[in-house]
């Protein structure tokens, strides 16, 4: 959580807000925040491809079949802290779909 807040300019407790639910990031941290993980704002917010372009969804299948290749380059604690930042982001979306 800190290396992400010191990517995208706030702090680790302003990372753990967004993550548990407490704030939610406006439009131009969620880009930063997309950018800092090299995925789609779409895919943070974890729209479905039907809503997207042809071209945005052939490189959505290409990113998708290089996951495995980024995972197995990270070193083992920004592994965890993606796991971490994942887990966070599904609880949010959960919670979002509730209301």
């Amino acid at each position: 959580m800190k290396e992400l807040g010191s990517i995208v300019g706030v702090s680790e407790g302003a990372i753990s807000h967004y993550e548990t639910g407490r704030r939610e990031p406006d439009p131009d941290m969620l880009g930063r925040i997309a950018n800092a993980l090299n995925v789609s704002v779409d895919y943070l917010m974890g729209r479905d491809d039907e809503t997207e372009s042809p071209t945005t969804q052939k490189i959505d299948l290409m990113f998708r079949s290089d996951i495995q290749n980024y995972l197995d380059r990270l070193n083992a604690k920004n592994r965890a802290l993606l796991e971490e930042m994942a887990r966070k982001l599904f609880e949010l979306q959960q919670q979002e779909e509730k209301k």
